[in-house]
């Protein structure tokens, strides 16, 4: 079966797709798969990023992907999204996950620099919410 996260990948993939979504002027400042693909380990090019292949987590990750997208391409037939556009919402779904909190906005805007210079830090102070301080 489909798990959560890729339930909501390519949920997000159809929202992408859908010009009078809720979602869409979110979706629209997320980098493109074009400019994903340039930096993300997600989209490595072992040769060009330089990286192990079996450091990696989103092999694992799309094997899950796969398998959901494959029943819901069959059930959705020629409406379906590609694998592509589902994988590049798995993309952003897990590079903009906030200990537990999927996709906020307004949190995106601080997600733009390698750990080691990002001052800002998630907590949770009451159970049902999370705090973002810097």
């Amino acid at each position: 079966g489909c798990g959560a996260s890729e339930r909501l990948a390519i949920f997000l993939a159809e929202e992408s797709r859908n010009a009078s979504s809720f979602w869409q002027p979110y979706l629209r400042m997320l980098p493109a798969e074009e400019e994903l693909r340039s930096y993300h380990p997600a989209y490595r090019n072992a040769e060009r990023l330089a990286l192990p292949k079996n450091i990696s987590k989103w092999d694992a990750w799309s094997y899950n992907l796969r398998r959901c997208h494959q029943s819901y391409k069959m059930l959705a037939g020629e409406s379906a999204t590609t694998y592509a556009e589902a994988y590049a919402a798995l993309v952003h779904l897990y590079s903009r996950r906030f200990s537990g909190a999927d996709l906020v906005p307004l949190l995106d805007i601080a997600n733009t620099a390698p750990a080691d210079e990002v001052n800002v830090r998630v907590s949770r102070e009451v159970e049902a919410a999370f705090c973002y301080k810097a």
